[in-house]
């Protein structure tokens, strides 16, 4: 039998507003609200002790509390977006349009913290705030090496917890239902699983300056809702005996995925707690919501869950809109708001393939527009710019998307415009690694033709006649392969006079620039430490073993000619 899984729900405390606390140097104590122009989206705790809410009105909430700073999310279009004051006056809707950047990348930070920590975990981003791990294999680890020093007498010092006994290992945890079981499999996997979600707060909160609250449970429904009920700072341990008690009495607002309109149809039904939904007879379920789904409500219910943490730091799309107040028709206007959606998108995709190393290959554009007192959600889509050193510029992202637009149908009076990057694909080689790779016989990456990518794909010859190749021979710097092969040539004839007369690096052309040979790769050494040359490596050692087999092959020597002695 398996052993019980450990999963963590790690979420970032007013998670906005510690950013922006941390960017300006804004006390925890001062009361403090993001806004996004009238309304507020964030508020920390000393302003909810102050009797605000998230999304109250900016003037009111000023009222509750006169001391409440205010500090205005990123806003691209005007000539100060960069929110470095308080107080948003000066803040225009009809010119800028509000930007979260600077949140997605402090999550980015969050989360490559915890994989660096722990490396063996399944870590899975939920959102921009909070993220689900699936500690299992460490727990494992961590338990094999406790009894390992069990073994060999009581217990020292210095262990991964540093404390002692069951309750120790789950120091800084609140406990559903009461102290753990001693002699419980189960309660010893969760008290490990929350010593490691105290050490990945810590480390977040030393390393990173935020705090973070964590439930710990056996999956991830339990886990988030553990992790939601003592904030701020706190992390909460939820043992399988606790869990009937604890879903008897949680309103279903509470549980993810039963709001919006399922709550209001099971509130319908006189049901507004799980336990309620619980006790439902399962016939009416059935026959309300379908035999799948009635199945899957009355285990949810029950707390019982087995969706794996998987992981999703890769988004599938990224979005650049903005919503009008009142129609317009102004193509001009229209332009200039391209200009300010191809900011916020290219430099999101620029950090995306810093991290990532791929491109988006589509450029979708969405609109609301139409004229007869309504409108209607339409989209189209073409290839994104060409990215160069530093991506598609904004211009070309402008350009492309008012192409699109003036292509586009029943777009005027318009309401609301985005652009969107999707359609990712891995981002081609160089072109230098592309054709030291098609030197030696391997496909240089690509990308589909006509889209992003540093190297245009080739397409097959077809009856309205071939393409371009990926890389014709004009692409190619001749010179510098020309040197390259001079380069194995002499170290052939070096190697031939044998091992002490070759040297470890060779020039051979005047302006040339010298690389390391190994004369068993035949590629310079600083192209096989290139970040990219995973595949370059392993073309040239495919085509290695080629010419290494006992059938006759072609020999370096017989391809390029023979070294003069």
């Amino acid at each position: 039998m398996a052993a019980a899984r450990v999963i963590l729900h790690i979420d970032l405390d007013c998670f906005y507003c510690q950013v922006e606390q941390k960017r300006l140097g804004i006390p925890a104590s001062v009361p403090v609200g993001v806004q996004q122009w009238q309304g507020l989206i964030a508020v920390n705790y000393a302003a909810r002790a102050a009797g605000i809410s998230r999304h109250m009105r900016v003037q009111e909430a000023k009222q509750h509390c006169p001391d409440l700073k205010t500090v205005h999310v990123q806003t691209l279009g005007g000539s100060d977006g960069n929110g470095e004051e308080y107080g948003t006056a000066n803040r225009d809707k009809s010119t800028e349009k509000a930007c979260l950047e600077r949140y997605r990348r402090a999550s980015v930070q969050i989360i490559s913290l915890l994989h660096s920590i722990a490396e063996k975990a399944v870590i899975e981003k939920a959102s921009i705030d909070e993220v689900y791990i699936d500690v299992s294999a460490l727990v494992d680890q961590e338990l094999q090496e406790r009894a390992a020093a069990d073994a060999h007498g009581p217990r020292r010092a210095g262990l991964r917890d540093g404390t002692e006994g069951l309750h120790g290992f789950a120091w800084g945890s609140v406990v559903v239902g009461g102290p753990l079981d001693e002699g419980s499999e189960c309660d010893q996997r969760l008290a490990c699983g929350a010593a490691i979600a105290c050490r990945l707060r810590g480390a977040v909160r030393e390393q990173l300056g935020f705090t973070c609250s964590a439930g710990i449970a056996g999956n991830k429904l339990l886990a988030k809702i553990a992790s939601a009920m003592n904030k701020p700072n706190q992390q909460t341990l939820v043992p399988s005996r606790a869990v009937p008690g604890l879903m008897s009495d949680l309103p279903l607002k509470k549980l993810r995925n039963f709001g919006g309109k399922l709550g209001i149809e099971l509130e319908a039904l006189g049901c507004t707690t799980a336990g309620e939904v619980a006790q439902h007879p399962q016939a009416a379920l059935e026959a309300r919501f379908g035999l799948q789904r009635a199945a899957w409500m009355l285990q949810a219910v029950n707390g019982i869950s087995d969706e794996p943490v998987q992981v999703r730091e890769k988004v599938k799309s990224m979005l650049a809109a903005k919503s009008f107040d009142a129609p317009t028709s102004d193509l001009a206007a229209i332009k200039r708001w391209f200009r300010v959606l191809g900011e916020e998108l290219s430099d999101r995709m620029l950090n995306d393939y810093s991290e990532h190393h791929r491109h988006p290959r589509t450029l979708t554009l969405s609109y609301r527009g139409g004229g007869n007192g309504y409108s209607t959600d339409r989209s189209k889509a073409g290839p994104m710019p060409r990215f160069g050193k530093e991506g598609p510029t904004i211009d070309a992202i402008a350009e492309a998307a008012m192409t699109l637009f003036q292509k586009a149908t029943e777009t005027l009076p318009c309401t609301r415009l985005a652009i969107s990057a999707h359609d990712f694909t891995p981002a081609a080689l160089t072109e230098q690694q592309g054709a030291i790779t098609k030197f030696f016989g391997g496909p240089a990456a690509t990308s589909s033709a006509g889209v992003a990518g540093d190297i245009p794909q080739s397409t097959p010859s077809s009856s309205k006649g071939s393409q371009p190749s990926a890389f014709s021979l004009e692409e190619v710097d001749i010179e510098r392969q020309r040197r390259i092969l001079q380069d194995i040539r002499v170290q052939q004839a070096f190697a031939s006079r044998g091992p002490d007369a070759a040297p470890d690096s060779i020039s051979v052309h005047p302006g040339a620039i010298s690389h390391p040979v190994d004369p068993q790769k035949c590629l310079p050494s600083k192209l096989q430490s290139h970040s990219a040359g995973t595949a370059l490596m392993h073309n040239a050692s495919n085509k290695r073993k080629r010419l290494d087999s006992p059938r006759k092959q072609p020999t370096l020597t017989s391809l390029f000619g023979r070294s003069k002695k």
